[in-house]
């Protein structure tokens, strides 16, 4: 009898086992097909009028002569500003530099950032900064504040800000990467990937061997040689950089080679479309 009981016992175990195993797994599936769905947070919503567009060239053009003076100074006190710009394009590649740049003095105003989108959310009123999704965002501070760990700790660090565990990030990756070659942004997804490609870049700009996690995230061919590019000589990583573009594996791009890598870029990005 006793036998029989914890037989039952086991067999109902064993069957809460596989129930809560189910549950976890589409649970897990659910939060990668989010991120791999068309998002409506994406794309530049600033209108402006005819007498305003002269100023806002003219606050683009600062953007890119500050940028382009990162490596012979500390340009973050400067970027920070532009997280205001009227402009959503120019309010994301604000965001995209300060992540780039890794600076800790950029959380504050990032987390600021944040912290006005998600208070707006909850007020159920539209996004005060419409054209800076809330994902670029949380990469940005994962990025500045996993900035001290190394190889696939890192990674996971920022896979985790926002809400992605190692395996989930390679899901979405591979999910991503399966659906085309869009130049424009379609999912939250394609900014993770974008992001985790850029850190890996960093990463193995300073000597780390970040192979074996390439390798597990499904990069892409184009994606894989952005990665690989940091370890060649100028002239070459950047061909390999327009080549990542070209690919378009980098989706949300909204600024050219050039503005980013002006100092290497030589003649190579001359034959670059403008960013409309």
């Amino acid at each position: 009898m006793r036998k029989h009981k914890t037989k039952k016992l086991a067999a109902a175990a064993a069957l809460l086992g596989v129930i809560v195993t189910g549950a976890l797994w589409t649970r897990s599936e659910m939060k990668v097909r989010a991120y791999t769905q068309q998002s409506e947070e994406h794309g530049d919503r600033s209108v402006l009028p005819p007498e305003q567009r002269a100023a806002a060239i003219l606050r683009g053009r600062k953007f890119e002569r500050i940028w382009s003076e990162r490596n012979q100074r500390n340009v973050t006190a400067e970027l920070i500003p532009f997280l205001d710009d009227p402009l959503d394009s120019l309010r994301l590649q604000a965001v995209q530099a300060l992540s780039e740049l890794e600076d800790p003095q950029a959380e504050a105003p990032l987390q600021a950032l944040l912290d006005k989108i998600q208070q707006a959310k909850s007020q159920s009123q539209r996004a005060p900064v419409a054209g800076v999704p809330e994902v670029n965002l949380r990469l940005a501070l994962g990025r500045i504040r996993s900035r001290d760990l190394k190889g696939e700790k890192r990674i996971t660090s920022m896979a985790q800000s926002v809400g992605l565990s190692l395996e989930e990030l390679a899901r979405v990756s591979q999910q991503t990467n399966s659906n085309g070659g869009s130049q424009m942004p379609e999912s939250s997804g394609d900014q993770i990937v974008e992001s985790i490609v850029d850190t890996l870049h960093s990463m193995a700009k300073r000597g780390e061997d970040v192979s074996s996690i390439a390798n597990r995230l499904a990069l892409n061919p184009a994606q894989a040689r952005k990665v690989k590019a940091a370890s060649l000589p100028s002239d070459q990583e950047v061909t390999a950089i327009l080549d990542y573009l070209s690919h378009g594996a980098r989706r949300s791009c909204v600024r050219r080679p050039s503005e980013f890598y002006p100092d290497r870029c030589h003649g190579v990005c001359a034959a670059w479309p403008a960013a409309t």
